[in-house]
């Protein structure tokens, strides 16, 4: 038995303009930084390597990327991972952390 597609239209936060799967969603209403901002103080490496997680994933289908205060978020319909930069090579991009996974996801994601 498969799960049909969603196709309910998104809501639109009128303060932030964030989208999200429910109506007057619970959420930080905050405006979105700068991407670059997270990777300020580590080295190109490790911004390299979250630029082809996102190459791999817009192979799949379009992904938005949300440079929220604490962390870069992934969002499709949800937020489904979340990213937090390091400094060094050694720690490099510190957390992949899906927030919620399906059967039906064509990538397997798994918590580090």
């Amino acid at each position: 038995m498969s799960t049909p597609p969603v196709t309910a239209a998104l809501w639109d936060c009128p303060t932030c303009g964030r989208t999200f799967a429910n109506r007057n969603q619970s959420h930080t209403c905050a405006p979105l930084g700068d991407l670059d901002r997270h990777f300020a103080n580590s080295i190109p490496a490790v911004r390299a390597t979250f630029d082809r997680v996102l190459a791999v994933l817009a192979d799949v289908g379009p992904v938005a990327v949300l440079s929220e205060k604490t962390r870069i978020a992934l969002h499709v319909r949800m937020s489904f991972a979340a990213f937090m930069p390091r400094r060094s090579p050694r720690q490099g991009i510190r957390r992949f952390r899906p927030l919620r996974t399906t059967s039906q996801h064509p990538i397997p994601l798994q918590s580090s």
